[in-house]
């Protein structure tokens, strides 16, 4: 099948608005794509051979598109497949498992370009509070570093709390918290973990999932922030951090001292 014809040309990125990275969800950048080279679903289907009526309802954003499907719709375009959000994302979220230390630093290139979250704190709950006493007795660490279910049955067990009470305390029904004690639920939800992190009075970073939770939330309400990690995730850690200094020497308006970054940028407070 001959798809030269529905390359990505300069002048069409110039006529139709077509971005070096798009900030736009899947369905939509796939459209606009569709629109500047005038192919068709049907004709796109045919080059990914898959069926029409899923390439419909990628565009129409009724299923998400797996991340493995991203390099040859790019392919077919004759563009990179970093032009798509999802796949960024994704590229980021691999360097970031591979080097933790790493999230601190990116959420710090995030506050300078001007990314911030705010959540609304919950009423803890005393009587389920891990103390220190509690901790010691338990072996409870400050940060938890192991998966989210594991840390969740920890500390269950060292409150004395039972199923149904944490349901009740944090507004989440009994199977589903079920679901996050035996790992079925897949990624918790940022506004969970913190309502879990203030039923038992510790710090939301407790938990491992934390800080790139926190990271995805920036993500999605500044889209231009991951067009400027994405443009150094490659780099290695130090290099990345003299970019992100010499970022912060150029904008004073955004200037922030390379700290913790609980201590600085993210609008997220939480007592132990």
């Amino acid at each position: 099948m001959d798809i030269s014809k529905y390359k990505i040309l300069a002048e069409d990125r110039e006529i139709f608005n077509i971005p070096k990275y798009s900030d736009k969800e899947f369905r939509e950048s796939l459209r606009d794509l569709l629109n500047a080279s005038g192919a068709t679903p049907v004709i796109l289907c045919e080059y990914l051979g898959g069926s029409l009526d899923l390439v419909n309802r990628y565009i129409y954003g009724e299923v998400e598109i797996p991340i493995d499907r991203l390099p040859p719709i790019a392919k077919f375009f004759g563009i990179e497949s970093s032009y798509f959000l999802e796949y960024r994302v994704n590229k980021l979220f691999k360097k970031l498992e591979d080097n933790p230390d790493l999230i601190d630093i990116f959420l710090e290139l995030a506050q300078t370009h001007g990314g911030s979250i705010k959540i609304k704190e919950n009423t803890n709950n005393s009587e389920y509070a891990i103390t220190e006493i509690k901790r010691g007795l338990h072996r409870i660490p400050e940060y938890s570093g192991d998966v989210f279910s594991y840390s969740l049955r920890v500390l269950l067990e060292a409150s004395g709390a039972t199923l149904e009470e944490l349901s009740e305390g944090i507004g989440v029904e009994p199977i589903v918290i079920s679901r996050m004690l035996n790992g079925s639920v897949g990624m918790v939800k940022l506004e969970i973990i913190m309502r879990i992190s203030y039923f038992f009075n510790v710090k939301p970073e407790f938990f491992s999932e934390y800080l790139f939770l926190v990271l995805w939330e920036l993500v999605k309400a500044k889209p231009k922030i991951i067009n400027s990690i994405f443009d150094i995730y490659g780099e290695e850690v130090g290099e990345i951090e003299k970019k992100i200094r010499d970022s912060q020497e150029n904008n004073n308006q955004h200037q922030v001292d390379l700290q913790p970054m609980k201590q600085n940028y993210i609008n997220v407070r939480t007592t132990s």
